[in-house]
């Protein structure tokens, strides 16, 4: 099912009023997929945040120096560090992980890993499972839109605003679902 035009519209007004910049040069696709983890970010509520947030990279960097803005920018009042990850190991410091393509085939010891833990995961659209991450993006009819799992975020003590669920292309577990 194609996004809808005014949903579309209004997923882009509300990136562009979240005060990050996308100069005329830099609207390309990691420029807007890194938009998108800074408003998923800002419309997701955690239990607990340390002193600042970290927005992990797992995989290889698809999305260079489209995270540099971010760098200045803050979660509630946290500072945002950018940090690449590996995935034995993953560091417990990790407020958001965005998982790239090339980590799919690893979704379940990722998620595994993670389980319960008040991390946003966030992945590249890919041949998994919706229910395998709490957020996914993917490009149709030319348009970045995202999938959300809100029952995935709950039971990891995530809430995810409702008026980011409006905006979801799909949705799964949002209670009074929008779609």
């Amino acid at each position: 099912m194609p996004c809808k035009p005014p949903r579309a519209l209004a997923l882009l007004t509300l990136l562009m009023t979240t005060s990050l910049p996308l100069q005329a040069g830099e609207a390309t696709e990691p420029a807007f997929k890194a938009a998108f983890l800074y408003y998923f970010s800002r419309y997701t509520e955690w239990p607990v945040l340390g002193n600042t947030f970290h927005l992990c990279i797992l995989g290889p960097d698809t999305l260079g120096k489209a995270l540099e803005p971010l760098t200045h920018k803050d979660i509630a009042g946290r500072p945002i560090v950018i940090q690449r990850v590996e995935r034995k190991g993953l560091p417990a410091e990790c407020n958001l992980l965005y998982i790239t393509a090339t980590e799919h085939e690893h979704l379940p010891e990722i998620t595994g890993i993670l389980a319960a833990s008040p991390v946003l995961t966030v992945a590249e659209a890919g041949s998994y499972p919706n229910g395998q991450v709490m957020l996914r993006m993917r490009m149709e009819n030319g348009i970045l839109v995202f999938d959300a799992n809100a029952a995935l975020a709950r039971k990891a003590g995530l809430t995810f605003s409702a008026k980011m669920l409006r905006l979801a292309h799909q949705t799964i577990g949002a209670g009074s679902d929008p779609q």
